[in-house]
């Protein structure tokens, strides 16, 4: 399960780097269009609502599977009795009350 927990770590992570790459790339697009219509000038108009609900929704999913590979135990289980086996408890370490 540790393999499996750091490889969608890390897919989560790069995800998001990626859903943010392309919505500053989008915003730019966004902003270089604002310019143009604010001096009057004609530029062609492509609409980046898709390009930015696109990096948005990237986002939103990159985030999802990073909390997920975040969530997973990434440490081993610990070795469970046979039946019948005795169960034993650790000692409490020195010093420590006693219930």
């Amino acid at each position: 399960m540790r393999v499996v927990s750091r490889v969608i770590v890390v897919i989560g992570v790069l995800g998001l780097l990626a859903a943010v790459i392309y919505w500053a790339v989008q915003g730019w697009e966004v902003y270089r269009q604002y310019l143009a219509l604010d001096a009057m000038r004609s530029r062609e108009f492509a609409n980046p609502l898709p390009q930015l609900a696109l990096a948005s929704g990237l986002g939103v999913v990159a985030g999802l599977v990073l909390g997920l590979g975040l969530s997973l135990p990434i440490g081993r289980q610990p070795k469970r009795p046979a039946p019948g086996e005795p169960v034993t408890r650790p000692e409490p370490p020195a010093g420590a009350a006693h219930p």
